[in-house]
């Protein structure tokens, strides 16, 4: 096979030498003789540009159109080579906006539940005034900017993201509800002890269920380690004043987060409180009865 050098390399004569010895041709520029095609075209381009035999000769892919013979195209790829067929572009996946709750509104219940069933029932509310909650924010999101899409997010989590922000409305509508709606609530003063006052005034701390919750012997008690606190030397300290404040909620058994949510103190005053009240339990305990 006779092939020509470009011109501005002197158009010289390729021999294209196949030989029994050797499985790969050889290839004879005048007196010069290169064992491989690589070799050969360093010698022309006096470095390696990477290029290949076939786009150096243009022959193979790099055949120009007007030289080709109908019928007689090389092939360009592998997929050519065999005859196969190319595969088109993956059909998309149909595409899903807004959730149907006639459809999927057990599953919507489900994952609410799932998710969030400890804080409903912890906190006392309608599970089936929370469901319409629901129902309804997802509702106005299929009507509005952000409905679901399926291409964007999956079910589970969408509808985990809905019930969030829903429930935490709720929740902040209610807890504002139930500090103005509800009068002759017992309350617990900042300087100790029960009464009788309007939740709208606000001047206590008060606990949803509070007055539900205790009984007359927990009062005694709460009430004698209240006393037993104001003649404590910590009693002047703030902290001391914020442990007789929280002692009601601290003996419900309530959470340093959920007292200080309840009271709007931050959390690390709430933990320096409930040290001292710990210790002073602990020293009132010790107490002798008579």
């Amino acid at each position: 096979m006779l092939l020509y050098t470009r011109q501005e390399h002197g158009g010289d004569p390729v021999r294209i030498i196949h030989t029994k010895n050797s499985p790969r041709p050889i290839y004879k520029v005048g007196d010069k003789v290169f064992k491989s095609a690589r070799q050969l075209l360093i010698s022309l381009h006096g470095k390696d540009r990477h290029w290949t035999f076939d786009r150096y000769f243009h022959t193979g892919p790099y055949t120009p159109a007007s030289i080709m013979i109908e019928g007689n195209r090389p092939p360009r790829t592998t997929l050519d080579l065999f005859g196969a067929k190319k595969r088109g572009k993956r059909p998309h996946a149909p595409r899903n906006i807004g959730i149907d709750l006639e459809k999927r509104s057990k599953e919507v219940i489900k994952l609410l539940f799932k998710s969030f069933g400890s804080m409903i029932f912890m906190y006392g509310y309608d599970p089936n005034d929370v469901i319409q909650e629901i129902f309804t924010g997802i509702i106005i999101r299929n009507k509005g900017k952000c409905p679901w899409d399926s291409r964007k997010s999956s079910f589970g989590n969408y509808v985990h993201i809905v019930c969030h922000s829903v429930l935490m409305n709720y929740h902040r509508k209610m807890q504002k509800g139930r500090g103005v709606e509800v009068l002759g609530i017992r309350e617990w003063q900042p300087e100790g002890g029960w009464t009788e006052g309007d939740a709208g005034a606000k001047k206590g701390i008060q606990d949803p269920g509070l007055d539900a919750q205790v009984s007359y012997g927990h009062r005694m008690v709460v009430d004698d380690l209240c006393a037993f606190l104001r003649e404590s030397p910590e009693w002047r300290t703030k902290e001391g004043k914020l442990a007789v404040q929280i002692l009601p909620l601290a003996s419900l058994g309530h959470t340093n987060k959920e007292i200080s949510t309840l009271t709007c103190e931050h959390p690390a005053r709430i933990s320096k409180a409930m040290r001292v009240l710990k210790r002073n339990a602990a020293l009132w305990g010790q107490i002798p009865t008579s």
